[in-house]
């Protein structure tokens, strides 16, 4: 399911942006131009959540803008962006599959690479694969 979250960009003089998620606790990342942080944003959101739900843990409803404006992470704030990511829904079912064992470490590679889960990483490979 596509939800849509708002980052609240930061810019200092002396510093690259940064964005935070209200309502998001410890989502957090930054860039040096506003289109790497779209593309920041929307990974370190997207892996974020996956982290989350991978540890059990309830994945935060999106607030609205109103109340992302009003934010304490919004303070200060240089604008808001908008960031949609898919957020699995239901609940994760565990399984056992086998690959190469080279084709494994680097499916771990890349997906650390992009903060990511190994199940988080196959889960979006299927989705795309599948145009889903």
């Amino acid at each position: 399911m596509r939800r849509v979250y708002f980052a609240a960009i930061h810019k200092d003089t002396k510093s690259d942006y940064t964005a935070l998620f209200p309502g998001v606790p410890g989502c957090i990342t930054a860039g040096s131009t506003v289109e790497e942080l779209e593309a920041m944003a929307r990974e370190a959101l997207q892996g974020h959540l996956n982290v989350t739900r991978d540890f059990g843990e309830p994945i935060p409803a999106p607030l609205d803008l109103k109340a992302a404006k009003a934010h304490e992470d919004a303070k200060g704030a240089a604008f808001i962006l908008a960031v949609a990511v898919e957020v699995e829904s239901g609940k994760a079912s565990r399984l056992n599959i086998t690959m190469p064992e080279d084709l494994v470490a680097e499916v771990d590679a890349y997906a650390k690479r992009r903060g990511l889960t190994r199940s988080a990483f196959l889960a979006r490979a299927a989705r795309q694969a599948m145009h889903v």
